[in-house]
Order: C-alpha cells, then sequence, then structure tokens
C-alpha cells in the first residue's frame, strides 16, 4: 500500500445510476501510515443540478430516513451548486497527488460501479471534463469487504458521506492489516 495514495470516496445522491444527481461527497485518504493524518473532504450540495436527474424509488427512500441525515443534504444553508463541489474535489485530488508525487492515485467506491461511476458522469455532464483519476485505478470497497467477511461494528453516522468514507477507509486498514500480518506469520513458519 506504501507506493499508492488511497482516497475512499463516497456519495449520497438522487439516484443508483450514472447520470443522478449527487447530495454530497466525502473523501477521505487511507492506509497505514494516514491513521492519524487522514485527509477529508466533504461537501454537500444544491438539489438543483442541471443536466443530472432524480430517481423518484431514491427521493422515496430518502423521505424514510433519519431526520438529521436529511436536513444535512436537504435543508443545509452551506450547500454549494455542483459545478463547484466537482471543481474543489478535482483540486482536493490533484493537491494530494502534487504533496505525495512518489504515489499513484488509487480510488475506492463502494462499490467502484456506483461512487465512481455517478461521479464520473457528473464531470462529463456538469463540468465537461474526465473524472480526475485514471480507470485503471478504480477500487472495489465492496469487493474487498466481501472478500474478508467480519462482523464490523455499524458505522454510527450513516448517510452521511464523510462518515461513510471515514468508516469504509477503516475497513478497508483492518484488513489491510490482517493481510500483513498473515503474511509476515506465514514468512516467519517457513
Amino acid at each position: 500500500m506504501s507506493n499508492y495514495l488511497n482516497v475512499m470516496i463516497d456519495l449520497e445522491t438522487l439516484g443508483k445510476k450514472p447520470g443522478s444527481k449527487i447530495l454530497s461527497i466525502g473523501a477521505c485518504t487511507f492506509g497505514s501510515s494516514e491513521i492519524n493524518n487522514r485527509k477529508q473532504f466533504y461537501r454537500t450540495i444544491h438539489r438543483e443540478q442541471a443536466g443530472l436527474v432524480e430517481d423518484i424509488a431514491t427521493v422515496e427512500w430518502w423521505s424514510k430516513q433519519d431526520i438529521k441525515a436529511q436536513q444535512e443534504l436537504f435543508n443545509n444553508p452551506s450547500n454549494i451548486p455542483i459545478g463547484i463541489a466537482l471543481t474543489q474535489f478535482y483540486t482536493w485530488l490533484r493537491d494530494l497527488e502534487e504533496t505525495n508525487t512518489d504515489k499513484t492515485l488509487r480510488v475506492w467506491g463502494n462499490a467502484a460501479s456506483f461512487d465512481l461511476k455517478i461521479l464520473e458522469a457528473a464531470y462529463m455532464i456538469v463540468s465537461w471534463c474526465s473524472a480526475p483519476w485514471s480507470y485503471k485505478n478504480e477500487m472495489c470497497f465492496r469487493t474487498l469487504k466481501n472478500l474478508f467477511p467480519t462482523d464490523f461494528p455499524a458505522n454510527p453516522n450513516p448517510h452521511n458521506a464523510l462518515s461513510d468514507a471515514i468508516y469504509q477507509a477503516e475497513i478497508a486498514e483492518a484488513i489491510f492489516d490482517t493481510l500483513y500480518q498473515s503474511s509476515l506469520d506465514k514468512l516467519e513458519a517457513e
């Protein structure tokens, strides 16, 4: 993991497909050297997003979620336009890369086909540019977690993109630490 700059990304959206409206973007760095120095990004976004769409079933699902999560996303005076959020996230990722030139950026989503694809589509539709990462470095947290099934404690603050990203990063770190220790144990046994 030391050759990589790992970033866990989580979105809260109004749909499940590329082209859906994004309500918030949360992201954090992770890896063994990041535990005490985790870089974080979080923005909540206005619901009005030209070119992006809402899914009725997802909007109904949101109406049944915790009121605190709903207020954070739908009635937050800090909400910003989607174009500004995408630009700020692009800049945040580029700044991370500039301060970690010896590492390759890897982005993680839960799953890569959800968070990352919806974010990529938003960049193309709203900003008319590509997402700030290579498709070769897209990683799937859901796959990692399912390969190592464990009863992890529940996220105490679900449906908050930053909280979800940090929670997922902590689980990924625990899995990688277990794999690393297992490898060391195997080498010592030989």
